[in-house]
């Protein structure tokens, strides 16, 4: 069972030699782990107000979070849910966030969906790596959704998930 009381996003991560990473910053993410962002240009308040690169970066809608996979033909990467606490900078589409730790592994598959007529997929796809190298739940996109939904509307946040604008009451 999930043990989650904080706002939950969608991030992107690329698997590469044994480790897990965030695509765009080659951050490395750790199981087990509560992960604090640090800024490449010096910030001590982070998420920075000044600009828009620091903290860790996800999507409210895990569509909008496979999208960004086919864009960067991310047919080694996975979508994983994390739990954000710390100072948060939410928008309607997503967030920066001071600390993230992941709570699930998206069960979505890239590589066949980029490269269908490929052949002799790995064993194990990146999602049950993932699973394994975070010792976390797997769950369907859907499931995935529902959480981050229900998750966010109790912590107060506002966002828009396939075209509907969810506000907290």
């Amino acid at each position: 069972m999930l043990e989650v009381s904080g706002p939950v996003m969608s991030k992107a991560l690329s698997h590469f030699a044994r480790h897990f990473i965030s695509p765009t910053f080659m951050r490395e993410w750790f199981p087990n782990t509560k992960q604090v962002a640090t800024c490449s240009i010096g910030c001590d308040d982070i998420p920075s107000d000044t600009h828009d690169g620091c903290g860790f970066h996800g999507l409210w809608d895990i569509s909008e979070s496979k999208r960004y996979i086919h864009n960067l033909f991310g047919t080694s990467s996975c979508i994983v849910l994390v739990e954000i606490t710390g100072k948060i900078k939410a928008g309607s589409l997503g967030a920066r966030a001071k600390e993230a730790r992941v709570i699930a592994v998206i069960d979505y598959d890239p590589l066949p969906v980029i490269f269908p007529k490929a052949k002799n997929y790995p064993p194990e796809n990146v999602p049950t790596l993932a699973k394994k190298h975070f010792k976390v739940p797997m769950l369907t996109s859907e499931d995935g959704q529902d959480l981050i939904v229900i998750q966010n509307t109790a912590n107060g946040i506002n966002m828009i998930y396939n075209g509907m604008w969810y506000a907290n009451a």
